[in-house]
């Protein structure tokens, strides 16, 4: 259709997204300098010129679709785009596009068989049924979604998108043991997803294994060392395991970092707290005010650390609590 409309214009010389008078070779690039042979068009030109021609040949229904979505009118547009998967079965991009009309429509089950059609279509893609599983876990069919997960690594066991998911629905789902193995192998797979890296070790640190999640982190760190997330997860391993010394060390990167993060500001303060070294914790405590965007809890948890310093100094055979 769209080669046969270009053959039309082509012949009648009309004038089609700033194009002028085809016949001439007149256009984005002006007469043909040669003035031999048919007539030239730079890439660029052709490439907006069948642009403009496609969108002018799109189906109604899809014109239609796109307009309902643009306005927010979701089941106007899942309709129009039923309407064209319909007249277009083999079409995975028509069918792709009904289901994400359906899912903003807030009907999973419709999606998900418009999902069903696309991973039909293109049996060696995982993205389809990774789909499919989230449609389930809208309806809260958790045991369905993870089968759909399964589905979805089975399809394509060399790509790390499919652990990925089902690594961290695992993990969500508080199976963080279970989470442990397709989230080490999505990282095999694709060792530059930092949200991979976190989810590994949080299922370890739930799983009850803390020095491997503290070695994750590490590694983690290693990798991205401008990821304040990363780090404040490796702090809170070290923490957890009473290595005080390395948790602040930890602290201080981040706030090399982010040096006006109130947050880790207080973190610091209560490490110093820890270590025996109060003067130092206060007055972390005073630089988290200082750089507070609210300072009023910030103001009170220093006023509650100046109250136990107190309590403390009027009670001197006490160890610090």
């Amino acid at each position: 259709m769209v080669l046969g409309h270009l053959v039309a214009l082509r012949s009648s010389g009309h004038s089609v997204g700033g194009v002028e008078n085809l016949g001439e070779g007149v256009g984005f690039h002006g007469r043909d300098p040669s003035r031999r042979g048919p007539p030239r068009q730079g890439p660029r030109a052709l490439a907006l010129l069948l642009l403009t021609v496609a969108c002018a040949c799109a189906p109604a229904a899809i014109r239609r679709g796109r307009r309902a979505m643009a306005r927010g009118d979701f089941e106007a547009a899942a309709r129009s785009y039923r309407e064209a998967a319909n007249d277009a079965p083999d079409d995975a991009v028509l069918w792709t596009r009904l289901a994400k009309a359906e899912l903003m429509a807030e009907r999973p089950a419709r999606a998900r068989e418009a999902y069903e059609r696309v991973a039909a279509l293109r049996p060696n893609d995982p993205h389809p049924v990774l789909e499919v599983g989230f449609t389930h876990e809208l309806e809260r069919d958790y045991d369905l979604a993870l089968q759909a997960y399964h589905r979805a690594v089975e399809r394509a066991p060399e790509a790390a998108e499919p652990h990925r998911v089902l690594g961290a629905r695992l993990l969500r789902w508080g199976q963080a043991e279970v989470a442990i193995a397709p989230l080490s192998h999505a990282l095999e797979l694709d060792p530059a997803h930092r949200e991979t890296w976190k989810a590994l070790a949080m299922a370890q640190h739930h799983a009850g294994d803390d020095e491997a999640a503290r070695a994750t982190f590490v590694r983690a760190t290693e990798r991205f060392p401008e990821s304040v997330e990363l780090r404040l997860g490796l702090a809170a391993t070290q923490i957890n395991a009473e290595r005080f010394a390395e948790a602040l060390a930890t602290y201080d990167e981040v706030l090399a970092l982010r040096p006006r993060f109130a947050p880790a500001h207080v973190g610091r303060a209560i490490l110093l707290h820890e270590l025996g070294r109060m003067d130092e914790a206060e007055a972390a405590f005073e630089r988290a005010l200082e750089v507070a965007e609210d300072p009023r809890p910030y103001a009170a948890r220093l006023q509650r650390y100046r109250r136990l310093r107190a309590d403390l100094a009027a009670r001197p055979n006490e160890p610090p609590r």
